[in-house]
């Protein structure tokens, strides 16, 4: 029995490769030169294919941007993970968490993630798989850490620890803000007086809560 010629056998390894190729280039042309310098044209120049693969691939540029976010995503959970695992305190994970997590060659740094992002939130459901692939995680990600880390003090009360892990994601997502715009003298104090904050907040909570919650209006 004749078998199949082994180019054909090779033809799945040379689309995948082929994707992978767009993605780079599309992922490259975000850092090097921004959102505006995106079009089937130069990403398909950049990856050195030709321009209808782009659509034969990924049916839109759109499309081909959700898998550039796609990647950097899992690559950016995957550093995520890696700051709040063990047992340290939470705070100090938070802290070590703080550095800008897109500085990274590999995910193409900060302003190409704003970038992404410019695309991601004009649509609808780019955004959707945005938050459930990005968001959503993320969010575990620190809640767990939280959960896990007053664990040790008895405490599980659950909406405390959503309120500890949003407030940290939210100071979070201002330091990464803040860092893009550039540094500036006061924001170190700003982000050890947040971190003071933590750490008397949490300590004063006890396994039936605060120690001096809210007096009822």
């Amino acid at each position: 029995m004749v078998g199949k010629p082994r180019a054909r056998q090779s033809e799945p390894r040379k689309e995948a490769s082929t994707r992978q190729k767009l993605i780079a280039a599309a992922g490259a042309i975000l850092a090097e030169e921004g959102s505006g310098a995106i079009s089937t044209r130069h990403i398909a120049d950049r990856a050195g294919v030709n321009q209808a693969l782009v659509h034969y691939h990924f049916g839109s540029v759109e499309n081909l941007m959700l898998e550039v976010m796609r990647g950097t995503s899992v690559r950016a959970m995957e550093v995520v993970q890696g700051r709040y695992a063990g047992d340290r305190d939470f705070v100090d994970k938070w802290l070590a968490d703080l550095d800008p997590t897109f500085q990274r060659a590999d995910l193409f740094g900060p302003k190409s993630w704003l970038e992404i992002m410019g695309i991601v939130v004009n649509d609808d459901n780019l955004m959707e798989v945005y938050r459930k692939e990005f968001v959503d995680p993320n969010y575990a990600i620190m809640r767990g850490a939280v959960e896990k880390s007053l664990a040790g003090s008895g405490i599980t009360d659950q909406a405390t620890i959503e309120v500890i892990a949003s407030f940290a994601l939210l100071l979070r997502a201002g330091v990464f803000i803040t860092y893009l715009l550039g540094r500036n003298p006061g924001q170190q104090q700003a982000i050890e007086l947040a971190a003071k904050f933590l750490r008397e907040y949490i300590a004063s909570l006890t396994p039936m809560g605060p120690l001096n919650p809210p007096a009822s209006t």
